[in-house]
């Protein structure tokens, strides 16, 4: 095999080994402070540290996880202030993102999406809704047709729900997806602009909601400490 070939597998790999560990920390199945022990992933795929140790280092620059001394790669915190830095960097590439899929979207999608949405309101547990979020991301934003920026926007996204995997029960009676059928009804009037107004306000109220219930949380954990 050629080294470029080597190189390419190698890579190939270390992606979905992140791509799966990125999942368990979504979903909760790994925990915040939780080690993530390289030879125990080495076993689990079946391959050398070396891709494991590149999954690693990208999960690291993604902000998943943190090296913590005497421990290893563990799985971030996520503080009230590096979730309010994720909402920023989204409030900026959002609207850029739906300027250019809009115009793209289709009957078809359209009701790709109002499908998911009614699929997910009939049995709206966490992993559901996390699945949810994850798909309507791609339907709602793929459009575009902006690869670099959609996968930047893929990564802000997943650190959101990691707060929310965290603390889905206190989120929870305000988890409505009233918002995402509005949008794409007026998607469907071909109302683009007012579409993408209504959405950057839903966007905005839906953080504050989860920020003050996250904040709150904090505070509460701080004083029982």
């Amino acid at each position: 095999m050629k080294e470029s070939s080597k190189k390419l597998e190698a890579k190939t790999l270390s992606m979905k080994i992140a791509d799966k560990n990125r999942n368990e920390i979504i979903f909760g199945n790994y925990k915040e402070g939780e080690r993530i022990i390289e030879q125990n992933l080495s076993k689990e795929f079946g391959v050398s540290r070396i891709p494991v140790r590149e999954a690693i280092r990208l999960l690291e620059s993604e902000g998943f996880l943190e090296i913590s001394p005497y421990k290893g790669s563990v799985v971030r915190e996520i503080t009230p202030e590096a979730f309010r830095e994720t909402h920023t960097v989204r409030l900026c590439i959002i609207p850029a993102m739906l300027e250019h899929a809009l115009p793209n979207y289709t009957t078809k999608l359209i009701k790709q999406a109002e499908d998911l949405i009614d699929k997910t309101e009939k049995n709206m547990t966490l992993n559901n809704y996390l699945s949810f979020l994850l798909k309507i991301h791609d339907i709602m934003y793929g459009p575009c047709n902006m690869p670099f920026i959609l996968h930047f926007a893929e990564i802000t996204l997943k650190r959101h729900l990691m707060v929310l995997g965290i603390y889905y029960n206190s989120f929870l009676e305000g988890m409505q997806l009233d918002g995402y059928r509005k949008f794409f009804e007026l998607c469907k009037e071909k109302k683009h602009k007012e579409a993408l107004d209504y959405w950057m306000e839903t966007l905005k109220y839906h953080y504050q909601s989860m920020a003050d219930v996250f904040q709150k949380w904090t505070l509460d954990k701080k004083v029982t400490m």
